[in-house]
């Protein structure tokens, strides 16, 4: 942005589901992150609350991904998510996830990459963002709802590889720009990563 030109921004939440004084303690944080970033400081690392008061042990080492499919390997048939009458079980989650972990790796994805997505909240998301961990990428999120020129302006900060997008996205993923993989044929491949 040019010099003395403002942005703002604002943190909102659901108040039945936080303590009071919650949104106010991470718009501190984030303000003060974003001050010492502009004078060019490190960030400051802090314990979550819950570690500073003892609230048990750190869970054991391991990427995420591999954590969760461990979980989706050992009850396939069990019920991962479902949303609007859709059901997805751990099994599923586990093959759609390998499928696309394994295009996006075919196209060229590689472990630090950065991969976007575009897909509302919903089962393709659930196995959008496993499937991009597993082909050892961070996710980009983008949100539909959000005017293009916001996504636009994130992919040209993030400068992902590629625009994974869920069914019916995939035209607002081209006109975004960047290299767009659809979710919709992901788990259509047997095997695994």
């Amino acid at each position: 942005w040019p010099p003395g030109d403002r942005r703002g921004w604002s943190v909102t939440c659901p108040a039945a589901r936080f303590e009071p004084g919650t949104a106010d303690r991470l718009a501190d944080r984030i303000r003060e992150a974003l001050e010492r970033a502009s004078r060019g400081e490190p960030p400051v690392r802090r314990a979550t609350p819950a570690l500073a008061r003892g609230a048990g042990p750190l869970p054991a080492p391991g990427r995420l991904e591999e954590r969760i499919l461990s979980v989706c390997r050992s009850d396939p048939g069990r019920i991962a998510a479902a949303k609007d009458g859709a059901v997805l079980s751990y099994g599923e989650l586990a093959d759609r996830a390998e499928g696309l972990a394994r295009r996006l790796v075919e196209r060229g994805v590689r472990p630090r990459d950065r991969v976007a997505i575009l897909a509302a909240p919903g089962l393709e998301a659930l196995f959008g963002v496993l499937g991009i961990l597993r082909a050892g990428a961070a996710w980009v999120p983008l949100d539909p709802s959000h005017p293009a020129g916001r996504s636009k302006v994130a992919l040209e900060v993030a400068a992902p590889r590629l625009v994974v997008a869920e069914t019916g996205r995939e035209a607002l993923a081209a006109e975004l720009g960047g290299e767009v993989v659809p979710l919709a044929a992901a788990g259509s491949e047997a095997g695994t990563l």
